[in-house]
């Protein structure tokens, strides 16, 4: 994994922060104290690994803004991508945006980091200078122990475990000891031992009392049952008493039930129901006979009415004739309104027409022709004669404004040709100024002697730029002369080509290099040369103006020339308006006094009047209309009446009210017609109804006389009262029986039936049972009485609570031993597996680790020492020297053990066998002297020729010395802070 960019939203002093880390694998990142270096490595691994909410707010900035930031890096697996985490989103989780477009989450990059959290890369890949002041912290006799722990896993918590370990272990129990918790537990679990015994002998006692106790309890339950039995079978007997004359009268009534003729087939309660239909029956065929009368009084009436009816198509002629006459008042109406109308609207548009002021009457509307289009036509040509005129206007003014900016420039133009130099004199000023340069050079040289060669060379690239710069003026002026016609600016630009050639022609007649250089006079003076220079650049200066005026004078004519086009093609446009007009007013000749712009106004007006002489038009046409149509009704009226023998009437109004009248007297007959017929279809259906309500009472009557077997309503009856009887006996029997349910249950019932005791037989034996009660409850006495006594000395040894608070502080203390020696046990095991773990790392990986780091902290002591041992057999962390001799580690330095330390972290790192991380190392070699940095950076070149990642955090300037071609990012650069 590499680490390619940085960019940091907010996060401690960093605000909007981006840093490219360089290509190398190795580089340092530097600054004094409080610059950001432990900031920017702190970003770096909350970006790889998050932190908590709380630890993320110790990072807001104190400006405020949000946390978090982004970092651009590189994997084998994944290659390019960025990794995003802001304390706002998503709760700080990872978001990971790949080349390809798509988003990953935490998951995603978990599986990329192959299961390395933030306190593994801290132990393998990461370590400062605060891990060297734990080094120093520690005792000489535990130094050993840590570095082991570091060789192995790259941090000092085996050692702190094993420790821990060891401090609860002696905590808990010592096989000599008194304080420890178990060891104190026991003495006192053997102190309570002793008085248990004693308390037992007294349990064993109480024991036998609750066991007689017991075997009472169950014969007092024994003889409690009996007793309930014997209850059970006394009321038994005692309701067998109570029953007996209830039983005698239920066996007399069977009696006479058997007796009885078989009535089953006689339909239940027949006789009620037979009673029921004939109440039903009555008022129905008293409401039929009434109904069957008045159907026959209906029928006469509607016959008597039916012979002084019209014919149907009479009175559809007289009803018609009736019902237009209504129409006819209201076309009599809308003729004297139509009349009125004509008469107003003649008058309006003899108004109209007048307002006009034209050469023509109303009546010539007529003959008035006006196409859809020629609204169109007419407000074409006022838009073409105004659009004419606007543009002539537009063009005038225009053409003023061009010919006076063209007057503007031709002035400018004269005023610039009186400041241009004379071709001589530009000359002359050119010479001046290289002479005065050619003599700076030479004196320049005569200071710092070069070779002649390259003097020479210096004077032609001078004089072949001179030329270049001169033909590139010639050039400009010869596109100017050309643009603007200006036959001046082809010399000018000539003389400045040849100018140019000059110096070029003499570069060509220098002497030999050999030869002496001879120093260079100058015939003026500085202030003559400041003033050539003045002058020629003031003279370039006008010949540039003077190139942008005359493009802008050519502009400006050509600009003329198009409006003088421009002109033409208006006169064009404006002979084809005039020609349109005369051709409009050739066709309408009231247009002759009436100019083109009020055309289409008039055109509205025409168009108003031409509709107020249509609608006068359409009112004769609606006029004639109604008077037809009024002058047929009277002639249909008068035929209808001739045909009745009727007189023909002077007025319209008489015939239609005798019209009237007769249809009134042949609307009341019908409606007294319908009500006749009404009643009597409603008087068919109730009697239809009454016989529909009468069929099931009718039906009911047969299905009884038929289900009992009988002809006539004689017998029916008779079978009637035999079954009312048979119910009578069945009501007593059942009588009983309820009488009984209390007491007996239906086989008991029968049973008594089939065996009925006598009265004497019964109180007997309810005598016997009471006998056997008085026994046993004579005997449960006894036995309570006897029960009571165990139970008085049972109270007396459970009123002393000495025994279960003893037996319950004995448990507790039982238990408490038992949780101790649980806990013990748990830590022990702890510490023999992390023994076991010790010993199976020791001798796996450990030699790897020791051996990579024996080369670097042979290197970093420059060679003094060869080897390093872990602890075996008893003997210490150790290292040797050349002639091997072995050190323990308390034995060394503080510098050597800080090496000794380094080489450790930086061993682990290499042998670790997953994703190789960026190693962050902060300020780690504060107490190395310069050797020991030069080699301390050999070895981390080294590491980082491995295509392993490194940057070193340091406020050293020395490192940076020691670090030579190593890329350096410096928080004190200006640039740098101010991204901060």
């Amino acid at each position: 994994m590499k680490l390619l960019a940085a960019h940091i939203y907010g996060f401690g002093k960093w605000q909007d922060f981006r840093v490219k880390f360089p290509e190398e694998n190795l580089f340092l990142i530097s600054g004094p104290n409080e610059s950001g270096k432990s900031t920017i490595r702190q970003f770096l691994l909350f970006i790889l690994f998050g932190l908590p909410p709380k630890q993320r707010e110790f990072f807001r900035p104190k400006t405020g803004g949000k946390i978090g930031g982004r970092l651009k890096l590189w994997t084998e697996e994944a290659g390019m991508f960025y990794i995003e985490r802001t304390h706002e989103k998503q709760s700080g989780e990872a978001v990971c945006y790949l080349p390809d477009g798509s988003v990953k989450g935490s998951d995603w990059w978990s599986k990329q980091l192959k299961g390395m959290n933030r306190e593994s890369f801290e132990s393998v890949f990461s370590f400062d200078a605060d891990d060297l002041m734990k080094l120093h912290a520690m005792k000489a006799d535990e130094l050993g122990e840590l570095l082991l722990g570091v060789g192995m896993t790259g941090t000092d918590k085996i050692y702190s475990i094993e420790k821990q370990l060891e401090n609860e272990l002696d905590k808990r129990f010592k096989p000599h000891g008194k304080n420890p918790e178990i060891n104190s537990q026991l003495n006192k679990l053997a102190s309570m031992q002793q008085e248990w015994i004693q308390l037992q002998e007294q349990e064993e006692s109480y024991q036998q009392q609750k066991k007689a106790e017991t075997e009472l309890v169950s014969y007092l339950e024994m003889i409690q049952r009996d007793l309930e039995d014997a209850k059970a079978v006394r009321t038994k007997q005692e309701k067998l008493v109570q029953a007996l004359p209830i039983l005698y009268m239920l066996a007399e009534e069977e009696g006479k039930w058997t007796q009885l003729p078989e009535t089953d087939h006689f339909p239940e309660n027949g006789l009620e129901r037979y009673e029921y239909l004939q109440e039903q029956l009555l008022p129905l065929r008293s409401r039929l006979a009434v109904l069957e009368s008045n159907e026959r009084e209906y029928r006469q009436e509607i016959w008597t009415l039916h012979q002084q009816l019209w014919p149907k198509e009479k009175l559809e002629r007289a009803e018609a004739l009736g019902a237009d006459y209504e129409t006819y008042q209201q076309q009599a109406s809308q003729l004297d309104y139509l009349k009125q109308m004509r008469k107003k609207a003649v008058t309006e548009l003899k108004q109209q027409v007048n307002d006009l002021h034209l050469d023509f009457n109303w009546e010539q509307l007529g003959s008035l022709s006006m196409p859809f289009h020629l609204e169109d036509s007419w407000h074409q040509i006022k838009e073409a004669e105004q659009q004419v005129e606007a543009e002539w206007e537009s063009i005038e003014r225009e053409e003023r404004s061009t010919e006076e900016q063209l007057r503007s420039l031709r002035e400018e133009q004269r005023r610039l040709d009186t400041g241009i130099l004379e071709e001589s004199k530009a000359v002359e000023l050119q010479q001046m100024i290289d002479e005065k340069r050619t003599q700076k050079y030479v004196e320049s040289s005569n200071r710092n002697p070069v070779f002649p060669d390259q003097f020479d060379q210096w004077r032609k690239r001078q004089a072949w730029t001179l030329l270049g710069a001169t033909a590139i003026g010639a050039v400009l002026l010869g596109t100017a002369a050309f643009l603007s016609d200006i036959k001046s600016f082809y010399a000018i630009g000539l003389i400045l080509f040849l100018v140019g050639m000059v110096p070029v022609w003499r570069t060509r007649r220098l002497p030999d290099p050999a030869s002496e250089r001879e120093p260079v006079t100058l015939r003026w003076t500085e202030t003559d040369y400041k003033e050539a220079e003045e002058k020629l650049r003031r003279h370039y200066q006008i010949l540039d103006e003077q190139h942008s005026i005359n493009g802008q004078i050519k502009q400006r004519s050509l600009q003329l020339l198009k409006l003088s086009e421009r002109k033409k093609f208006i006169q064009e446009k404006q002979l084809q308006v005039e020609r349109q007009i005369r051709e409009q007013k050739s066709q309408y000749p009231f247009l002759t006094d009436v100019a083109p712009a009020y055309w289409p106004k008039l055109y509205h007006k025409l168009n108003a009047c031409m509709e107020k002489y249509h609608s006068l038009i359409r009112l004769d046409q609606e006029q004639d209309e109604l008077i037809q149509q009024m002058e047929d009704y009277r002639k249909t009226l008068t035929v209808f009446f001739k045909e009745d023998g009727l007189d023909e009437a002077d007025k319209t109004s008489d015939f239609v009210h005798l019209l009237l009248e007769q249809l009134e007297t042949q609307r009341q007959i019908r409606q007294t017609l319908s009500q006749y017929e009404e009643w009597l279809e409603r008087t068919i259906r109730e009697r239809e109804r009454l016989l529909e309500e009468m069929q099931p009472y009718e039906q009911d009557t047969v299905l009884l006389f038929k289900t009992a077997g009988v002809q006539n309503e004689e017998e029916f009856r008779r079978l009637g009262r035999q079954q009312q009887e048979a119910h009578s006996i069945r009501g007593k029997m059942d009588s009983c029986r309820s009488q009984l349910a209390p007491l007996l249950s239906r086989n008991e019932i029968s049973h008594y039936l089939d065996n009925l005791p006598s009265q004497a037989e019964a109180e007997q034996g309810l005598e016997q049972i009471e006998n056997k009660l008085e026994e046993l409850e004579s005997r449960m006495d006894a036995s309570r009485q006897q029960l009571a006594d165990i139970r008085s000395k049972i109270s007396g040894m459970e009123r002393s609570e000495h025994f279960s608070q003893f037996k319950h502080q004995y448990s507790g203390e039982i238990e408490q031993l038992k949780k101790q020696v649980k806990q013990w046990a748990v830590y022990q095991t702890a510490k023999e597996i992390l023994a076991e773990t010790k010993r199976s790392y020791q001798q796996d990986y450990l030699p790897h680790t020791l051996k990579a780091a024996a080369a670097h902290f042979h290197k970093l002591t420059d060679g003094k020492y060869a080897d390093i041992f872990p602890p075996k057999e008893g003997r210490p962390f150790s290292v040797s020297d050349q002639e091997g001799f072995r050190y323990a580690v308390e034995e060394l330095s503080k510098g050597t053990a800080d090496q000794l330390y380094v080489s450790l972290r930086l061993a682990l790192s290499s042998v670790y066998q997953a994703e190789k991380m960026p190693f962050f190392i902060d300020d780690a070699f504060v107490h190395f002297d310069q050797k020991r940095e030069e080699e301390f950076g050999s070895i981390l070149k080294n590491i980082a020729d491995q295509q392993q990642q490194i940057i070193l955090f340091s406020s050293s300037k020395s490192i940076q010395k020691s670090l030579e071609e190593v890329p350096v990012i410096d928080l004190e650069n200006r640039e740098v802070m101010e991204l901060a």
